[in-house]
């Protein structure tokens, strides 16, 4: 006997690991020695195992190496665990010293991974330590792959490594793998693994994720999305590999979903407050729902849904609006299923009294109203969806209408009975009786709005009552199995002839009765078994009539019910045991489809016939019967329609009657066909091959029959008629292709082949997709979606390319019609953006493409048209020699409105010079002037005919002077205007000098009259012109009106500028950024021409018009000329203030803040070095903050004004002799020079507030004087990247009781100086909104909490300042409007992130600040959803939006408890915050509990709350 191998001989013989492999697999186990065990005592660090790893060439040793440590482990997490310690130890080892090597393992072969990844849950299993040391080091998402690589078996061991960190690690490890969200394991393969690894996969999410305590919902809805539910959805219809588990499949994912979407304790459920009425919902659940799209078809997933709707009633209302079951009625029994889906099952399982009533919240009736109609009225059954059932002419559907219906009005009444009980209300705190009754009241008048009116109610009735009386005579004498036995012969002979007497419209012969509901079948269905169940040969005669007639009666078979007998004939003859089938193929299947969509199959018939004649006209010789009328003759849809019509007793209005041979051309066969071969099956094929053949004999032309068959079996034909074909089909197949002309057989094949391929919605959705902005719904990244686009659109052209002349040929261009419209749009709007891009492309345009778009005034056509024109000489001569044509002209005179905009760029651009052009502009201007002249003929007759109404003669002189206006404005030319027109126009326009439109016009009109080279003599001259303005009578009252006109005349003739004109213009300038702008511009065109401000002393407003009074009177060497003291002495302290503190950094216009444009080049003057000043005047009068707040001005020019003046005063500053603080101020300018990296260097607007308000402090002596000074005196230079002195300021503990003092004045810092992003970046770098919202919240923050108010303030201030009127202009705005205006994306969501940052601090702000910011904070929710809308209709790429957090929406709300002191709702809050471990609140929870406690009793006092303070943040 061999000795036992055991650990020790296994530790002296390493190089037998596959004896300990296999022997180890077989462990535990009684037969065998336990070697892993005993290898364990002898070797606690199995050093010998670790040992084959070292060194190079270990290679060869891997493999086995990994399997004996798997071995070991899996041992020690099992039935060895009294050597966990051992396995950790192996896993701390594996993890230090030879990780590298194993995932480096893992991208080698198939087997070699299987074992890593076998080795990996080994380590894994040992515990929580281990699983953490393990997911350190492994990056679950750089495996990606490794689920879809080689055989299953590698998926597999990839899934139960991701599975063992859910069965081993603790809370935090299973959060962190639900973050990377096991994309591997659950988005690709699960449908296809076993049912096994499918159970395994299940259970272990169950039990470790769902039913886990330690997973919160929020991470439990991150981590279920939409699409990973649906792919585990997928699993209803498993298709995988079966194994030797018991489990069904679907079984097995019903319950998981229904734990995991319906329980509101452990699944993704919540609870809404709103009951249904909030419009938003669970949206995981809701797009889960939506996406679901068995729900009518399998039984379990019908139940889901039920079940998720009955436990979110708050979804219904949207999943209906989204889902894509269609309930507009139709008879289809697609609808009827749909609608039995909500009545039966969705709406049967909502509680029939809503739950509302069992709150202890006293709601509005109308919110009440809409809470009650969530639960009992489906939001599809609107009048609309009653009126179009009850209206249809389908009694099924009428049926189904009704009891829809009735369905509601049942529920409603129970909820009236319910609200009406007067003693349950009569003991209820929160409802009266007389509210109730009020509710019930609007409840009946909220349901009496969407039913139908009582008429189409009644009328309906009556229409399903006259059918039901004769039916019952008929229905006695017929059963399923045929005539009753105890009827006599001769009684159901007599009761056949009086149905054949009877209308057909008494009898429903095709209503079909619900077999769950009763045995009935439809009247139709009784007479076919009757035919064939009938002994007597005159009963079947008379039943076959019978039958014949009903559906002779519906009016599609009006010329070929002869044909009807070839089908009863051959179902006479099919064998017993198939005649039931048959009956009811043909009864449900096609005579009850046909009936109700006749004209679908008569088109297919004509559409066929015509096909037909279309083949014949294209043969090259008659195959048919040349003694016929050849199908060719007949245009068989017109004679369709009059047959039609014909049958409708209308004939004799179209001449002679019809011929029999013609009637039989245009209906060769029945519509009974096309419906039959649409519905053919395997168990009919043979009587149907059998009813074809004698149709088929009965034809006299073939052609149109044999090419109906043909292009039913087009998909036999294409694969070659597969073995699976029914016999009957190939022979009768074989037969009829005999009758075909080779020719034709081909040419079908093509046009059916061509005509599937191009008729596939994927093809006609994707074509073009990307160039036209119309991609169909997808979930591609970028990049695969323009790859996807690309080889769909390249490969149709190449198809178009070669099937679109055989389809021409064959005149089948109906097929290519819609990608022909697609390639059209496309081509035009590259087109388009190709000439807006590169207008130097209209040149390689041929003249062709302009005449076409002449042709066709199409919106897009014209813009391309005025694209060439403008930037192309040639386009322009083609436009020329089209408008000189009479017809051109006269459409261009008709069509007026369409092609004014053409005519519009024409005009601009016809003066341009082109030496290789003819000038053919005169003519064309006449031909144009004298087009549309015709038309201000008729203004004087309008105008006449208006006279006695003076209302409407108004409205009409206005339009009429617009008009005008915009006519003169668009005048390219001044040759054509008679000198005494243009100066009466010009006379007497002046005197409508308050007219905004006339001196807008006047003004562009003066840049084309008065062109240099074409200025006609006789016109008013300039000088002239500007001596009219300026003299008016009203000029000095109205000067800011004429400021545009006047800067027109003065730029066009500058030699009218004058010294006394100036006067006037500096007196009504008031050097601010309002519409005196233009005045500006005016006086800087004066200093161009000579007449300078430095003979006014740059003095401004009254004190210039003063200035000039004193020197003309006193004259030149009296006169003293203005010092520095008197221009600054005019600066207003407020206006310089507001302007410091609200500084234009873009140059905007903001009324009453200082223009820098003009006060910069003011102060460089005033500090000319030859000029005495005042420093500590310039310092006094802000002069010196102004300049500073200019550095951080966008414009680098004003930014190098800025920094010249400052250079200009520190050389004043030196040389001054004022004692207080001059030195303090050379020092504050020596940091901020010193400070400054980069010539011109922009500063951040928070640093330049910051020396602006240091300077004005250097000049008081105060607290705030010390504390800045000390900081001068001990800086070099002035840190830029951040706000200096913020946390010694802020953090101030002074003992004379001066800390708040320096936090106030840091804080006005930063509330007047955070104006743009960039000081918002620096700010944020620094730390210091956490530290200012940290220190919100502490007990160190004062009672009154000023510093977090005021950081609510700023926050608003500076949203709505962004937002301005965007919101409001956008109410009432599609989103896919163009003039929807939003804030950019980026920048609503920083905004968004500050405000979560704020919320998480609001504890204490008073009730003011609260408001304010819930306003800032629904406005900027509401502006993202607008934003995000403009960019999905843009097909912008934009990053999910983050919702608010539990934590920040509970802050929220244990504000607003704490400030309304509502003590029930903290205790709610308090025990969510202690189940749910929000952190974040339970300081301030107990916090505020305690006080409003204290506060209520009566014992709150300050020390008292203090010592709560204290123990909180010891505790802390």
């Amino acid at each position: 006997k061999s000795p036992e191998f055991n650990g020790a001989e296994f530790k002296a013989m390493l190089k037998n690991l596959e004896k300990f492999v296999s022997i180890g697999r077989k462990l535990p186990c009684p037969d065998l020695y336990d070697v892993v065990e005993g290898f364990i005592k002898i070797s606690m660090e199995c050093a010998e195992i670790f040992q084959l790893l070292e060194g190079e060439k270990h290679t060869e040793n891997e493999m086995l190496v990994f399997e004996s440590l798997e071995v070991i482990l899996l041992r020690t997490a099992s039935d060895l665990s009294h050597f966990n310690m051992v396995g950790n130890g192996i896993v701390k080892k594996i993890v230090a010293n030879h990780m590298k090597l194993l995932q480096g393992s893992l991208h080698s072969a198939n087997h070699f991974v299987r074992h890593c990844l076998n080795l990996l849950s080994a380590m894994v299993s040992q515990g929580v330590e281990a699983a953490r040391e393990v997911f350190s080091h492994i990056h679950i998402k750089a495996l990606s792959g490794l689920e879809k690589r080689g055989r299953p078996d590698v998926r597999l061991a990839f899934i139960q490594f991701v599975l063992s960190f859910l069965v081993s690690g603790d809370g935090a490890i299973i959060g962190q793998l639900l973050e990377v969200k096991l994309p591997h394991i659950l988005s690709t393969g699960l449908k296809e693994d076993r049912m096994s690894t499918v159970n395994l996969i299940l259970s272990t999410l169950k039990t470790r994720v769902v039913l886990n305590k330690a997973i919160s919902k929020t991470q439990k809805v991150r981590f279920f999305t939409p699409v990973l539910l649906g792919n585990i959805a997928s699993l209803y219809r498993w298709n995988g590999i079966p194994d030797a588990t018991t489990d069904d499949g679907e079984e097995l994912v019903h319950r998981f979903l229904l734990d995991l979407c319906c329980s509101r304790k452990h699944g993704i459920n919540f609870h809404d407050p709103h009951f249904g009425t909030a419009g938003v919902g669970n949206l995981v659940l809701l797009q889960f729902l939506v996406g679901l799209k068995q729900a009518t078809e399998d039984e379990l997933v019908a139940e889901l849904v039920v079940n998720v709707l009955k436990n979110s009633p708050d979804i219904l209302s949207r999943y209906f609006k989204e889902t894509q079951y269609s309930y507009t009625p139709r008879p289809k029994s697609a609808w009827q299923d749909n609608v039995n889906l909500l009545k039966k099952q969705i709406y049967e399982a909502q509680p029939e009294i809503s739950t509302i009533f069992q709150t202890c919240e006293a709601i509005p009736v109308t919110r009440l109203i809409s809470m009650i109609m969530v639960i009992s009225l489906p939001p599809i059954c609107n009048k609309t969806f009653f009126t179009q059932g009850l209206c249809l002419a389908n009694q099924k559907v009428q049926l189904t209408t009704v009891s829809v219906m009735n369905f509601i009005l049942k529920r409603a009444s129970k909820n009236i009975e319910y609200l009406l009980d007067k003693t349950a209300w009569e003991r209820s705190d929160v409802y009266s009786a007389e509210v109730m009754e009020q509710l019930v009241q609007q409840y009946r008048e909220a349901l009496g709005k969407i039913l139908p009116d009582m008429t189409t109610i009644i009328s309906t009735w009556q229409s399903l009552s006259k059918k039901e009386k004769a039916e019952l005579i008929f229905l006695g004498i017929v059963s399923e199995k045929g005539m009753k036995e105890e009827v006599p012969p001769v009684l159901q002979y007599q009761i056949l002839q009086l149905a054949l007497d009877l209308p057909a419209s008494k009898f429903s012969w095709f209503r079909i009765q619900e077999a769950a509901e009763s045995a009935e079948k439809s009247v139709l269905y009784l007479l076919l078994k009757m035919f064939v169940n009938s002994s007597k040969s005159h009963l079947r005669s008379s039943t076959q009539k019978l039958v014949i007639k009903v559906l002779q009666d519906t009016g599609v078979f009006e010329h070929t019910w002869m044909e009807l007998e070839l089908w009863l004939n051959q179902l006479d003859r099919v064998e017993p045991s198939q005649q039931e089938t048959v009956i009811q193929f043909l009864e449900r299947q096609v005579f009850v489809k046909l009936v109700c969509n006749s004209y679908e199959y008569t088109d297919k018939v004509a559409s066929l016939v015509q096909e037909a004649a279309y083949l014949q006209a294209n043969l090259s010789s008659q195959e048919g019967d040349t003694g016929s009328l050849p199908v060719s003759h007949i245009d068989v849809l017109d004679m369709l329609d009059i047959i039609m019509e014909g049958s409708e007793g209308e004939m004799e209005e179209f001449g002679p009657a019809l011929s029999e041979e013609l009637i039989i051309q245009t209906f060769p066969f029945s519509a009974v066909v096309p419906a039959a071969l649409e519905a053919r099956n395997k168990e009919v094929c043979k009587y149907l091959s059998a009813v074809l053949s004698d149709v088929l004999h009965c034809q006299r032309d073939p052609l149109p029959f044999c090419l109906a068959l043909l292009h039913y079996d087009k998909e036999l034909v294409s694969s070659g008629l597969p073995a699976s074909t029914h016999p009957s089909v190939i022979h009768l197949h074989q037969y009829y292709s005999s009758w075909l002309p080779q020719q034709s057989r081909e040419e079908l094949i093509v046009v059916a082949a061509l005509g599937s391929i191009l008729k596939h919605p994927c093809l006609e959705q994707w074509f073009l997709a990307l160039e036209l902005s119309a991609l169909p719904p997808h979930s591609l990244k970028p990049v695969r979606l323009k790859q996807l686009c690309a080889l769909i659109t390249d490969d149709t052209l190449t198809l178009l390319k070669i099937g679109a002349p055989v389809l021409k040929d064959l005149c089948r261009p109906e097929l290519l019609s819609g990608y022909t419209s697609s390639i059209k749009r496309a081509v035009l709007k590259e087109l388009l953006q190709t000439l807006s891009r590169e207008p130097g492309c209209a040149k390689l345009m041929h003249t062709d493409v302009f005449s076409h778009c002449l042709r066709e005034p199409r919106p897009d056509f014209l813009a391309i048209s005025s694209l060439l024109l403008r930037n192309c000489s040639a386009h322009r001569l083609c436009f020329e020699l089209w408008c000189l044509e009479p017809a051109n002209m006269a459409k261009l005179s008709s069509e007026t409105e369409a092609f004014l905009p053409l005519i519009n760029t024409y005009l601009q651009v016809a003066s341009r010079e082109d030496p290789a052009r003819p000038k053919d502009q005169k003519e064309v201007l006449k031909a144009l002037k004298q087009a549309f002249l015709e038309k201000w003929k008729l203004v004087d007759v309008i105008t006449d005919k208006l006279v006695d109404d003076s209302e409407e003669q108004e409205k009409w002189r206005k339009s009429v002077c617009v008009a005008a206006l915009k006519c003169l404005t668009a005048q390219s030319s001044a040759e054509d205007i008679p000198a005494s027109e243009w100066n009466s126009f010009v006379k007497n326009g002046l005197y409508r000098y308050r007219d905004s439109s006339f001196l807008n016009t006047l003004s562009s009109l003066l840049t084309v009259m008065y062109a240099e080279e074409k200025v006609q003599k006789d016109f008013i001259p300039l000088s002239t012109l500007h001596l009219m303005i300026s003299s008016h009578s009203q000029f000095l009252p109205t000067m800011l009106a004429l400021v545009s006109l006047l800067l027109c005349v003065v730029k066009k003739c500058p030699k009218v500028c004058n010294i006394s004109h100036f006067v006037v213009l500096l007196g009504a300038y008031g050097a601010t950024l309002s519409t005196s702008q233009k005045l500006l511009l005016l006086l800087q065109e004066y200093e161009k021409n000579q007449v300078s401000l430095l003979k006014f002393a740059f003095l401004w407003g009254p004190a210039a018009v003063e200035h000039h009074k004193t020197r003309k009177s006193l004259g030149a060497s009296l006169w003293k000329q203005a010092s520095s003291d008197d221009l600054l002495a005019l600066l207003k302290t407020d206006r310089m203030l507001q302007t410091i503190s609200q500084f234009p950094q873009q140059r905007t216009i903001i009324l009453q803040l200082y223009d820098p444009r003009f006060l910069l080049p003011l102060f460089s003057v005033i500090l000319r070095p030859e000029c005495v000043v005042d420093c500590l005047k310039f310092i006094s009068s802000h002069a010196l903050g102004f300049t500073v707040m200019a550095l951080s001005s966008y414009d680098p020019k004003v930014r190098a004004a800025a920094y010249h003046v400052l250079g200009s005063f520190y050389h004043h500053l030196e040389g001054a002799r004022f004692r207080e603080k001059r030195q303090q101020m050379l020092y504050l300018m020596d940091m901020v020079k010193n400070g400054i990296q980069q010539q011109n260097q922009k500063l951040p607007f928070v640093l330049t507030s910051y020396i602006a308000k240091v300077a004005q402090q250097m000049l008081r002596p105060d607290h705030m004087y010390v504390v800045l000074n000390k900081f001068l005196l001990s800086q070099q230079s002035l840190d830029l990247k951040r706000v200096p002195e913020f946390f010694k300021l802020f953090y101030s503990f002074d003992l004379e009781l001066q800390h708040k003092m320096e936090r106030e004045w840091i804080l006005s810092v930063l509330e007047e100086g955070i104006s743009d992003g960039h000081c918002f970046e620096l700010c944020n770098q620094q730390g210091l909104f956490q530290s200012l919202l940290g220190f919100s919240s502490s007990p160190l923050c004062d009672e009154t909490f000023k510093l977090l108010c005021s950081i609510v303030d700023l926050l608003c201030v500076l949203w709505f300042t962004n937002l301005g009127e965007k919101e409001k202009k956008n109410e009432g705005v599609s989103t896919s409007s163009s003039t929807v205006k939003c804030l950019p994306l980026p920048f609503i969501n920083e905004f968004l992130s500050a405000a979560s940052a704020v919320c998480r601090h609001l504890l204490g702000v008073k009730a003011a600040q609260l408001n304010m910011f819930v306003q800032m904070l629904s406005t900027a929710l509401m502006h993202r959803g607008t934003a995000l809308n403009v960019n999905k209709q843009a097909d912008w790429l934009t990053l999910r939006p983050q919702p608010l957090s539990s934590a920040e929406t509970l802050t929220l709300l244990l504000c607003w408890a704490s400030l309304s002191r509502n003590a029930a709702l903290l205790s709610q809050i308090q025990a969510l915050s202690d189940r749910h471990k929000v952190t974040e609140l339970m300081a301030g929870l107990f916090l505020v509990s305690m006080f409003i406690h204290e506060l209520w009793s009566g014992a709150a006092s300050a020390e008292l709350f203090l010592s709560y303070v204290r123990s909180v943040t010891r505790s802390v």
